[in-house]
């Protein structure tokens, strides 16, 4: 009979132990982020939690000594209860070590620890109460433990610190796509989501591609320069030497504007060219803008040829949204539905915009714009007028130089002429 009462007082000692310990890995790895969102849509074991975080000390001295506690009990108790049994009496600290022991590290210890922590978001708002009314329950010995360790931790020199909340990039989403999350106004949700993603971007991500670039052919004089600059609204123009991807400098209009009136030609104002490679990160491209002290940029390939043209406008609008430059044209729409349902389309439009339009799935990590799905299905620069289909949608090519396609009409199935 004793020995089933010291197994149930063991029992219910190891169960407290595992609460204790368990509660403190809990509480310390708890998402702090998340707990703060739970709090905020009413749950009370949140708020209870959050304020005992505020004083760590405090739940920590609970833990601290209800695991001891539990620890004392139950070997005190088992060692006391087979000490009365004639055949335990010479071997009880045997048993107590061999029995005792080896339970309460791994159920009293090393699963709870394992469990708390794994579903430490769950578990806390559960535990807070219980947690706190063991504070309570342990006041006085906590107030002493905790005071003597402030007391040696100030005698070893060593000053308690108001702990600085940081948050991590997971937090920071976790907050982001949370509707009772603290970034409550969407503006600074979508700002926040462009930093995500400008992590990763690159130059060639955002560049003017080089069949949209006004560019100036080397020799040009500075008549002609100065009418494209009134024309196009232009401070600065990229320029060229015998081929149009073969840009090797850039004109300031203000310098054009102050030239000596014997000066015939653009030569002598170009300014030295500032290349990149299209792999380049926004993040090291913006800091090297600052660094060579300039605000535009020519992207090139591997071989050296011109892609396009970067500017610091172009990098800023990644974070902060669309910044009106001389390189945008902001009376120009992407697309215009006609009144028979049908759409003219710019061929920069990005794939992933048209798939969000219309059911054609097209690959967005294989072509970035409409432009370049349709040259890999015409296998060629197609001429204006031509045609081809997928998926029953039928594009029609509207506009189109010798080296890009410019505008198309897209008919979805159901506005398509009947055979």
């Amino acid at each position: 009979m004793l020995l089933w009462i010291a197994a149930l007082i063991v029992f219910c000692c190891v169960v407290c132990e595992g609460f204790f310990s368990g509660s403190e890995i809990a509480i310390i790895s708890v998402d702090k982020i998340k707990l703060r969102h739970l709090a905020s849509v009413g749950s009370k074991g949140a708020m209870l939690a959050q304020k005992m975080l505020q004083q760590p000390e405090r739940f920590l001295g609970t833990t601290l000594v209800g695991t001891n506690l539990s620890v004392v009990i139950s070997s005190v108790t088992l060692t006391t209860i087979l000490s009365m049994s004639p055949e335990f009496t010479h071997t009880v600290e045997f048993y107590v070590a061999v029995l005792l022991t080896p339970i309460a590290l791994v159920f009293g210890e090393i699963v709870p620890k394992s469990v708390f922590q794994q579903h430490a978001e769950t578990i806390v708002p559960i535990i807070a109460r219980p947690l706190h009314l063991a504070f309570r329950a342990f006041y006085p010995i906590v107030f002493v433990v905790t005071g003597i360790s402030g007391k040696m931790m100030r005698v070893a020199g060593i000053e308690k610190k108001q702990r600085q909340q940081t948050l991590t990039r997971e937090e920071l989403k976790f907050l982001l796509h949370s509707d009772q999350g603290a970034i409550a106004d969407q503006q600074r949700k979508e700002m926040m989501q462009r930093v995500f993603d400008f992590r990763n971007m690159t130059v060639e991500d955002i560049m003017v591609p080089l069949v949209d670039v006004r560019a100036l052919e080397k020799g040009t004089t500075i008549e002609t320069a100065i009418e494209q600059i009134h024309e196009h609204g232009f401070s600065r123009i990229p320029i060229y030497e015998e081929r149009v991807d073969h840009l090797v400098g850039v004109i300031h209009a203000f310098d054009l504007l102050r030239a000596p009136s014997k000066e015939t030609t653009i030569d002598r104002f170009i300014r030295k060219a500032y290349y990149v490679p299209d792999t380049m990160l926004l993040a090291d491209f913006i800091k090297d803008l600052q660094r060579h002290h300039t605000q535009i940029a020519i992207v090139v390939n591997e071989y050296g040829g011109a892609l396009g043209i970067v500017t610091l406008e172009d990098s800023l609008e990644q974070i902060v949204g669309d910044i009106d430059d001389e390189f945008d044209n902001s009376d120009e729409t992407m697309y215009q539905q006609l009144p028979d349902g049908t759409f003219r389309m710019n061929a920069r439009i990005e794939i992933a915009e048209m798939n969000a339009m219309f059911p054609l799935e097209l690959a967005s990590d294989t072509f970035e714009t409409l432009g370049g799905f349709l040259l890999a299905q015409f296998r060629r620069i197609p001429a204006v007028g031509e045609s081809t289909e997928y998926h029953g949608f039928v594009f029609t090519i509207e506009e189109a130089t010798d080296r890009a396609i410019l505008w198309v009409h897209v008919a979805p199935p159901a506005q398509n002429p009947p055979a």
